[in-house]
């Protein structure tokens, strides 16, 4: 098993790799039948001296079966790589095809990208950005892995057990970024954080591309490696974080002392200038930055309309507190309201 040059073509144009891969899958089905007998008759006494040998012959045929898929892999043998992995299927070890993949192929790829990347310029300039890395990576999964993954796809063959998606390419890009750009992940940067997070949503997309139907889909979406990948994005504290710079740049402005008039300078179809406060300037502002491209959330859509309600409603009260503040003709009962006792009559028009 051991040694591929001692194996002779059993059919014409067949090459020793490949009789080997067929010779192993052939073993591996006999290995599985004998996994079978042994669980059903553990405490037989021939059974017991026999297993020693038989976990030998396991560690033989994973380690045979390890360089056969090695080899398909360098070559790109087709053959060679069907019959290994159903050799892989059969004694139900589909993890370590995966990490063999993973290794041989993906890793260098990844590394490559992530790890070494381009020029010092460049990668300074880029900083924890992943957009870019995660083109190339596009691009060499469909010139370096689509041909596996189209062979693990192929219908009725009894390979749907993998999930290279996942365990391999997936895996490996995960632990590319968390190892090369680790600040990536931190929402610390909100728009940095908001870029990349859009980006990874994004390569998710393509990898599920390759995926031929939806149960693949979902059973792509729910390995361990793809919810441990959706866990680093920590969404729940960037919105916090845009919470605080946005409903913070309003309270700064309705705390004032007085109403503060800005001069606008735009024009809308001819019309002269317009005078507004810088409080409902920044209501605005703040209204409109829940929903900037650079801002909103897909996934926290819910909070950032409760935020724009809260908004009108911090804005709201504000408002009825100085009037009220206004009416009694004293602040005592209405801190804050200041504004609306010095302010003249004709400022209210603005309000």
């Amino acid at each position: 098993m051991g040694h591929a040059t001692a194996l002779q073509p059993v059919e014409n144009g067949m090459n020793p790799r490949e009789t080997q891969s067929m010779l192993l899958e052939r073993i591996a089905s006999e290995m599985n039948r004998l996994k079978f007998y042994m669980a059903h008759a553990q405490n037989l006494p021939f059974i017991e001296n026999m297993e020693k040998r038989i976990q030998s012959a396991s560690l033989l045929l994973d380690a045979s079966l390890g360089h056969c898929f090695v080899d398909g892999l360098e070559h790109r043998d087709e053959n060679v790589i069907y019959n290994c992995l159903r050799a892989y299927a059969a004694i139900d070890n589909t993890r370590n095809a995966e990490e063999i993949f993973r290794n041989t192929v993906v890793a260098p790829l990844i590394q490559k990208i992530m790890l070494h990347g381009p020029s010092e310029a460049v990668a300074e300039s880029s900083g924890d950005e992943l957009e870019n890395d995660y083109k190339q990576i596009k691009q060499c999964i469909e010139k370096d892995c689509k041909f596996l993954l189209e062979i693990s796809s192929v219908e009725n063959s009894g390979l749907h057990v993998f999930d290279f998606l996942a365990n391999s390419i997936l895996k490996e890009v995960l632990s590319a970024v968390q190892k090369g750009k680790p600040g990536a992940f931190s929402p610390g940067r909100p728009t940095e954080f908001l870029k990349n997070y859009k980006s990874s949503l994004d390569f998710l997309v393509h990898l599920e591309g390759y995926c031929p139907s939806r149960s693949a889909v979902a059973k792509f979406r729910a390995e361990a490696v793809y919810v441990e990948f959706m866990k680093q994005w920590n969404v729940g504290v960037y919105f916090s974080l845009r919470f605080q710079e946005i409903a913070g740049a309003l309270d700064s402005a309705l705390t004032g002392a007085s109403l503060a008039p800005v001069q606008n300078s735009h024009s809308d179809q001819g019309k002269s200038c317009v005078l507004t406060l810088k409080q409902s300037v920044t209501l605005l502002e703040s209204l409109r930055s829940c929903w900037r491209e650079d801002v909103f959330l897909l996934s926290c859509s819910d909070k950032f309309l409760r935020l724009s309600l809260q908004l009108l409603s911090r804005y709201s009260n504000w408002l009825s507190s100085g009037l009220a503040a206004r009416k009694s003709g004293s602040a005592g009962s209405n801190p804050g309201c200041e504004w609306a006792i010095s302010a003249a009559p004709d400022d209210f028009i603005y309000v």
